[in-house]
């Protein structure tokens, strides 16, 4: 009975901590509306991207330095592809862990130096610590960045 208790409990706990990132990424989805505002364009244009989180702590945070010292993610990769299209994208980027979705996207935009670019609408939803090195990534490469710091 003890067993089934702790498994009862250890469920839970697990939907809860679910539940809660769910809730996190809904409200970070509603956020790009915003985001769409900035650009005077309508939200359902947009193609919207959550990168998802590694699980961890320590996961996430080791994700974080292979983007940093250079190796791509899928994610990362799709990002590049989908701003290489001749044709204006509109793309907003989240994820259920910021400093993730900031440096895949970061990542994504450094992958671009050097080429020639059309104007594409990007949003990125996320804390404001990452502001300042996105927008600097966007602007490299000769494109706008409409941060939306995270609800």
């Amino acid at each position: 009975m003890k067993n089934s208790k702790c498994l009862l409990a250890t469920i839970l706990l697990s939907c809860h901590i679910a539940l809660a990132f769910a809730g996190d990424v809904s409200a970070k989805l509603a956020a790009v509306s915003k985001g769409a505002d900035q650009w005077q364009a309508d939200v359902g244009s947009f193609r919207v991207m959550v990168i998802p989180a590694s699980g961890g702590f320590l996961a996430n945070k080791l994700v974080v330095a292979s983007l940093k010292a250079g190796s791509e993610s899928l994610s990362s990769q799709q990002i590049s592809q989908l701003l290489l299209q001749q044709s204006p994208v509109s793309l907003a980027v989240t994820s259920e862990n910021d400093g993730v979705g900031a440096a895949t996207l970061e990542r994504a935009l450094l992958a671009l130096k050097g080429k020639a670019l059309v104007p594409h609408k990007l949003v990125f939803v996320g804390d404001s610590e990452y502001e300042e090195p996105l927008v600097a990534a966007a602007g490299d490469v000769g494109l706008k960045l409409v941060y939306v710091v995270s609800p």
